[in-house]
Formats: structure tokens, C-alpha cells, sequence
């Protein structure tokens, strides 16, 4: 079964997909904007998505890397210091839990923030080639 992260990292992948593929058919520049935007968005919440699972898959073998009978859990000749703490970091990791959150939350600020700028960047070039027209 996929987990939230997993989902959501080929949810991001599709629409990444679905948004290249409709590239040609956006003519209009304010919604080249839009398309730039929500293909910064996807990509970006994505690729996050992708850091938080390499980290988390990382941290998990490391964890594992203490197993020297390779029964599946740490024993009690086998706990260490280190092993503690790699365990703990495990187990207490909730950045992972909330990671589809927390990447959909910072991807679309960043992406309206570009968004808000990109339409200004438009609008000012729209208006300065239409100005020059006009002379």
C-alpha cells in the first residue's frame, strides 16, 4: 500500500506530465504565466517529496545497519549509543507523517509568490510592446 508521500509524489509527477503536454496549446500570455506557475508548483512539491523519501529511506537502513543478526530488530547485545539514536530518529520522525502537507502548503506559496510576479513581468512588457505600437 502507497503511503501519503508516495501518493503524492506521482500525483506531482502526473500533473508535472499533463502540464508539459499542454504546452503548445497555451497561446495567451497571462496563462503562460499560470502554466509556468503550476508546473513550478508540482515540480516543486515533487521534488520535495522526493528528498523527504530518500531521507527517510536513508535513515531507515542506517537504523538497520545495527541488525547484526539480520533478525529484523535490534537486540539487547546489539543496542549501542549510536544504535539509540538512530532508532530515535526513526521513530520520532514526524516531518515525514506531515510531509505531504508541508510541501503542498510551501510549494504553492512559492508558486503564487512567482505567479504574482510573473503576472506583473507580463503585464509591464504587454503594456510597454503595446505602447511602442501606439509611437
Amino acid at each position: 500500500m502507497l503511503g501519503y508521500n508516495e501518493i503524492g509524489i506521482l500525483l506531482g509527477l502526473f500533473a508535472v506530465l499533463i502540464i508539459l503536454l499542454a504546452r503548445k496549446k497555451v497561446q495567451n500570455p497571462y496563462a503562460r504565466s499560470i502554466w509556468r506557475s503550476a508546473l513550478l508548483c508540482f515540480a516543486f512539491y515533487a521534488a520535495i517529496l522526493i528528498i523527504v523519501e530518500i531521507r527517510w529511506h536513508y535513515l531507515k537502513q542506517h537504523a538497520l545497519s545495527f541488525d547484526l543478526d539480520q533478525n529484523g530488530f535490534v537486540d539487547l547485545h546489539e543496542y549501542t549509543e549510536e544504535a539509540k539514536e538512530a532508532m530515535n530518529r526513526i521513530t520520532m520522525d514526524t516531518a515525514r507523517g506531515f510531509a505531504f502537507l508541508t510541501a503542498a502548503a510551501l510549494s504553492s506559496i512559492i508558486a503564487f509568490a512567482f505567479l504574482v510576479s510573473d503576472l506583473t513581468v507580463t503585464h509591464l512588457r504587454l503594456k510597454k510592446t503595446k505602447k511602442n505600437t501606439y509611437e
